[in-house]
This record gives C-alpha cells, structure tokens and sequence, in this order.
C-alpha cells in the first residue's frame, strides 16, 4: 500500500491533475488520512441589532502533510571481516546485516580503537568482555577485544542472547 502512495505521489508530479485524471487512476485514501487533510472551521458571526444575519461561513485549510521516508543505510564490511561475519552470524543464528551495523556504529570496523574503557571492533568494556567470553567458555583476556576474530564471535554471541542493548547507540542504527 505504501508503494501504491509513493508511485501516486511521482504519477501526480509527472502528469499533474488533468493527467491522472486523464488516466483515472483511483487511490482509496482511509478517512483518517482524509480528515487530517482539511479541517473545518464554522465562524458564526455575532449580531448586535435585529438586522439580516449572514450564515455561518465554512473556511477550509489544508493542513500540510510531510511524507516522511526513513533512510536506510548500507553496510559494506572491509573484504577481509566478509568470511568472519558470515561465519559467526551461522554460528550463533544472528542477523549477519546487524552484526555489521554495530560494528560499523561502534567503530567504522576499526579494531584498534581505543577510548577508556571501551576498546576493540564492538567497543567492549573490560567487564562486559569478560563476563561473555567466560559465558562462552572462550579466553577472557581483555586485549583480546582488539582481534577481528574474537570480537565478531563475541558480538555474535551477545547478539544471540538478545543483549544487543549494550550498544545503546548502535542497536537503532
């Protein structure tokens, strides 16, 4: 329905009125829609002396309706990590897209960075490592958030456990 809208909206800019009506295309406009379009306003006009009264005038204003599209941005992993995301998004039945998208969020697939106390790929705490690398019965060692190959997994990890809440900025990203 919605790509009926936007085909619509490029159709009425490309023919104008006179052209869609030309080619009678029908679009059904739920009343909600239609109702937020136009509002009515009844003015009645005061007497004050017995004199004839006007009738009420009806003054219509369009109110303005914004389409709003949501962008959505694409991810490309250097060709290097490629073979790693998609091995540990099969590993852990993750989302190989939004495994890439944190990743890029946190760091731009940078493994070196570095801002106390967060470091690596993923930007793991030294905590927050160390409590899912023992999870994962993997080597906690906290220098360890700097390799490509253990950060995927653990983020991978931690993504399969639906705590992917722990980037905060990334996971609506």
């Amino acid at each position: 329905m919605k790509r009926l809208y936007i085909i619509t909206f490029c159709l009425g800019i490309l023919f104008g009125y006179q052209g869609m009506r030309a080619i009678r295309l029908k679009v059904t406009v739920k009343g909600d829609v239609l109702s937020q379009s136009l509002e009515a306003t009844i003015t009645p006009t005061p007497t004050l002396s017995p004199t004839p009264t006007t009738s009420p005038t009806l003054t219509l204003t369009p109110t303005q309706i914004t389409p709003t599209l949501k962008q959505t941005l694409i991810v490309i992993a250097p060709n290097d990590l490629e073979p790693l995301f998609r091995q540990y998004s099969t590993t852990y039945n993750v989302d190989e897209y939004r495994l890439k998208k944190i990743a890029y969020c946190e760091s731009h697939f940078n493994t070196g960075v570095y801002k106390d106390p967060y470091a690596g790929m993923y930007q793991f705490s030294e905590n927050t490592w160390s409590k899912y690398r023992n999870m994962m019965g993997k080597d906690p060692n906290s220098d360890l958030r700097f390799g490509a190959r253990e950060s995927i997994e653990t983020a991978a990890f931690v993504i399969s456990l639906g705590q992917d809440a722990i980037w905060p900025s990334c996971t609506e990203f």
